[in-house]
């Protein structure tokens, strides 16, 4: 871990981790900006962006990141998203959607539910709190109220992913 970074972790319970569970998880990072450069059948890695993108990057699906999901027998997967914060401010809103993209994978895996109604209201909420950072000069719009935070951050329920036999 070094001095900018910010790390989000997520482990998933998975009956299994085949195939096709692998291609929905590639799938779900890439539409997320990530490149793949590793995968077999236990790990799966990829980045997005990079250091000239954090300078003048708003947008947190465009800085820098690192992705590691990896298979734990006999049942889930650790995912790990890695953010490089060189040159960026991270609000609770950054912070938040970090969090919530996590929780999103982990909705999509179980459930195949990109929650789209959550996520279009985080983003409403959350480019008004970026106009109000960028034109105060970053005095507000940094923090999200309680409500808010109850809204987008509640953890998700745990569940098993498994296929119909065939």
């Amino acid at each position: 871990m070094g001095l900018f970074t910010f790390t989000v972790a997520r482990s998933i319970q998975a009956a299994l981790w085949d195939e096709e569970v692998r291609r929905d998880a590639r799938s779900y990072w890439q539409h997320r900006r990530m490149i793949f450069t590793q995968e077999n059948e236990r790990i799966m890695r990829a980045r997005r962006s990079n250091l000239l993108c954090n300078l003048v990057a708003f947008d947190p699906s465009k800085i820098a990141a690192n992705l590691t999901i990896t298979w734990m027998e006999p049942d889930s997967c650790d995912c790990v998203l890695t953010v490089n914060t060189a040159f960026q401010w991270l609000t609770d809103w950054n912070i938040a959607w970090l969090q919530l993209e996590m929780a999103t994978f982990e909705s999509f895996l179980l459930y195949n539910d990109l929650k789209g109604e959550v996520w279009e209201k985080f983003l409403r909420r959350h480019d008004i709190a970026t106009l109000q950072w960028t034109m105060s000069g970053g005095l507000l719009g940094n923090y999200m109220s309680h409500e808010d935070k109850g809204t987008f951050l509640t953890p998700a329920v745990r569940r098993v992913v498994t296929r119909p036999a065939a």
